[in-house]
């Protein structure tokens, strides 16, 4: 990664023998020679043909790709349509992707050499060449490009298409698997030439993005739009050969690609999606990668059915990238729980003292409602201990108007449709549990209702999901768009359902007209995982959701899950996460629902004792309790850095945390508003440029000093030249000090945090570039025991 490209972006080593300069070699080629490019020459090869065992010549296939009838019925998008830019592909030999400019440039003149010409160069190259190089097959311009028709008889405009692609990538992974099993070896040599044409694509599209000045598409003057909506045409073709490509055998070369950098430098694509009616912090969501935001960018944004006047245009006009706040519910004391239909005079019911004595008691209250009296209209209700019968858990988002406490209850035409639900999952049955009716606003009660939060999840028969914007959606529409709908629902993002997610038996989501569907059957499989990756991407969380069901959780687990969550009372993070972990009872929410707020977090992290190695390097606000300043104040936290044990694990203790970190240590400095700043390992000849990432608001945000003292860096690994990693400033004592609380009496540098900084290996000169004097610190390298407090 270099400075000052856009955040998230790493600039990856350049695989496969292509250097840097290799890279730069053929956009500089582009740039001289692709203009005025004449009709290639009569190199087509016809009925040529080839054993499918012999693979490492290519393929010659002809439009029979396009009536494979045995495949499953393709998605119906990958991309939108994208406005082509012109470059001739038909007409040439099929060659890998790093000859296919050079091929076509064999036959054209250097004259009249323009930028908007090798811009289509590029983009055939990414398109039409990528797949020919991957597939081992000519592609015809006629399989992926349609003109649409203008308007006042102007010539038709040119666009490239998705239809025919799923068509295209079934036929090649039925070959793939037909090579696995008659030639696995020539199998993994394929799979390693497609390896090398994803790098070399990827190499191509970072120099693009990572590089503004040297922008072909910028250079060429493109709309705004078509530019951004060309980038998301690549990115998703790659995604979705990338997907393809896990057809495979297991042996073979893989590498993970993620081409969601180019999501960075398309801006207008959420401007337009948030002006449209998105929400800034779904948009964020869905950008994990191109396709999943190429597809919501094509569908209309979420409408919530709860009786309120505000448009969608402006329900979402106070969310940021970091929150959605349309979702939370103010503590004004005005809320009050719908009707059915309104109006409705129909009044609230509510078993509130009986819930209060099975609380007492210690047991989980549950709510049996009888049908409506003739007398009354309305159905009678009680509340029964959850250990004497079967009950379906009811989930919902107090934003779409179900809320209320167990004292106040809920309408009762409420009443008669929940029960009516639940008759539908489980017949006969009229016992359910919602919070609304089950959890007193009593502190007292309110806690110990809390406590059992995780038994009421763990023991029901299922739990049935109400979100007014599934609600909204038919149970007959597309698979992709069902988890549009799930993965951009209140319910996915909201703190509190992701324990429900993971202990219950079983997710049941409730669409239009009331047509329920369990979770598990909106996850795709077999080879609708393949045929439908806009669909495989969506469902990757819900996957995980469905896997964590299957083993002890780590705070890993947990912190991937909980980083697209949020809650309008913060405080209730470890309380909602509390009973996903086995920590034998050191530890439950109603212990710590009995602790002040800012107790608990710490209190959390001493009960896992064990935490990922890297904890300390992540970013957000910190706590500022004594020998937890290392800590975050929550794992909610919408970034991308997340914890991982694979790097191995420290040792929490109440006096702080037990580690041994790569370190560079030095004199003792100031730093006052520094933003960046060196340090010269004198022993190893190095130079490494510390950038810090939180000065003026944004550090006034997360409460991270701007002056401050220091004489050591903690990091997460000590990086090779021009790589960027995470490190952690810290003051260390010089005399070290004696733990007594670790697994060993050992001496430890006691490290006091400060900040979290960006470090990266440079070359010299470029802090002799440095304008206005850097500064320059003298320092050693090492690895050292310590405490970070």
């Amino acid at each position: 990664m270099q400075l000052g490209t856009p955040a998230g972006i790493r600039f990856k080593a350049t695989p496969l023998g292509w250097t840097n300069a290799t890279v730069w070699e053929l956009r500089a080629d582009i740039t001289r020679q692709t203009d005025g490019l004449c009709k290639p020459r009569s190199l087509v090869q016809t009925n040529k043909h080839i054993n499918i065992n012999t693979t490492s010549a290519p393929i010659m296939l002809s439009r029979i790709l396009m009536i494979e009838s045995q495949h499953p019925k393709p998605p119906p998008f990958i991309f939108a349509d994208t406005l082509w830019l012109g470059a001739p592909h038909d007409g040439y030999d099929l060659v890998p992707l790093q000859d296919y400019r050079a091929l076509r440039l064999q036959s054209c003149t250097r004259q009249n050499s323009s930028p908007q010409s090798r811009a289509a160069m590029l983009q055939a190259l990414l398109t039409f060449g990528l797949l020919e190089a991957v597939t081992e097959t000519k592609v015809a311009e006629c399989t992926l490009l349609h003109p649409l028709p203008s308007k006042e008889n102007l010539e038709p405009r040119m666009v490239i298409t998705s239809a025919n692609i799923p068509r295209l990538l079934a036929n090649w992974r039925s070959r793939i698997r037909s090579l696995a099993s008659e030639a696995p070896d020539q199998a993994t040599r394929w799979s390693c030439r497609v390896q090398t044409a994803l790098k070399q694509a990827l190499a191509l599209l970072e120099a693009e993005v990572l590089r503004p000045g040297f922008s072909v598409f910028r250079a060429a003057g493109l709309d705004e739009r078509d530019h951004a909506q060309i980038l998301i045409q690549i990115g998703s073709l790659a995604e979705m050969v990338v997907s393809s490509s896990y057809v495979f055998p297991v042996n073979s070369p893989r590498q993970g690609f993620s081409w969601s950098f180019l999501l960075a430098t398309t801006p207008v694509v959420k401007d337009e999606m948030v002006a449209s009616g998105w929400c800034p912090f779904t948009i964020e969501v869905l950008s994990e990668t191109v396709k999943m935001l190429a597809y919501a960018r094509v569908c209309p944004p979420m409408v919530r059915e709860s009786g309120s006047s505000t448009s969608t245009a402006h329900m979402h006009r106070q969310c940021s990238k970091k929150a959605c706040v349309a979702n939370n519910i103010p503590d004004s004391g005005a809320y009050e729980p719908r009707h059915v239909v309104s109006p409705c005079a129909c009044r609230k019911l509510e078993a509130g003292k009986d819930v209060v004595d099975l609380l007492l008691d210690g047991r989980v209250p549950v709510i049996k409602t009888k049908p409506a009296m003739q007398d009354t209209h309305e159905p009678a209700l009680c509340a029964a201990d959850a250990a004497s019968t079967t009950y379906i858990a009811i989930s919902h988002v107090w934003a779409d108007g179900l809320g209320s406490t167990a004292e106040a209850g809920i309408p009762s035409c409420q009443i008669t449709r929940l029960s009516a639900m639940v008759q539908k999952i489980a017949p006969n049955s009229f016992t359910f549990w919602l919070d609304s009716l089950c959890v007193p606003a009593r502190k007292d009660m309110r806690k110990k209702a809390i406590g059992l939060m995780a038994q009421t999840y763990r023991n029901a028969s299922a739990v049935l999901v109400l979100d007014s914007t599934l609600q909204s959606t038919p149970l007959s529409a597309p698979r992709e768009l069902k988890l549009l709908r799930v993965i951009s629902s209140p319910w996915m993002q909201r703190l509190w359902t992701l324990q429900e997610a993971i202990l219950s038996k079983e997710v049941i989501f409730a669409f239009a007209d009331n047509q329920l569907a369990p979770l598990a059957e909106l996850i795709p499989s077999g080879e609708d995982l393949l045929a439908n990756a806009v669909a495989a991407d969506l469902a990757s969380e819900i996957f995980r959701l469905q896997k964590y069901k299957e083993r002890i959780l780590t705070l890993s687990d947990i912190s991937s899950a909980l980083r697209w969550r949020t809650s309008s009372k913060p405080a209730d993070e470890t309380l909602a996460i509390a009973g996903l972990f086995d920590t034998n009872d050191k530890v439950n929410a109603f212990t710590l629902a009995g602790l002040p707020a800012e107790k608990r977090m710490a209190s959390f992290l001493l009960s896992l004792r064990h935490l990922p190695y890297n904890i300390i390097f992540l970013s957000g606000r910190k706590l500022t309790e004594p020998a937890f300043r290392w800590a975050p104040t929550t794992f909610m936290r919408a970034v991308e850095s997340t914890l991982s044990f694979g790097l191995g694990h420290v040792t929490c203790t109440p006096s702080g945390l037990l580690a041994e970190y790569p370190v560079i240590y030095f004199p003792s400095t100031v730093m006052d508003n520094q933003s960046r700043w060196f340090i010269r390992d004198v022993a190893r000849n190095r130079v490494y440029k510390a950038v810090d990432l939180y000065l003026g608001d944004e550090a006034e945000a997360i409460g991270a000093p701007v002056r401050y003292s220091c004489n050591i860096v903690l990091l997460m690994q000590v990086p090779r030249s021009y790589q960027m990693t995470y490190g952690v400033v810290a003051w260390g004592g010089t005399e070290p000090s004696v733990d007594v609380e670790g697994d060993e009496e050992q001496p430890r540098i006691v490290c006091e945090f400060r900040k979290r900084v960006l470090f990266q290996h440079v070359m010299e000169s470029e802090m002799v570039g440095e304008n206005a004097g850097p500064l320059v610190v003298q320092g050693k390298a090492g690895r050292m025991r310590v405490k970070v407090v």
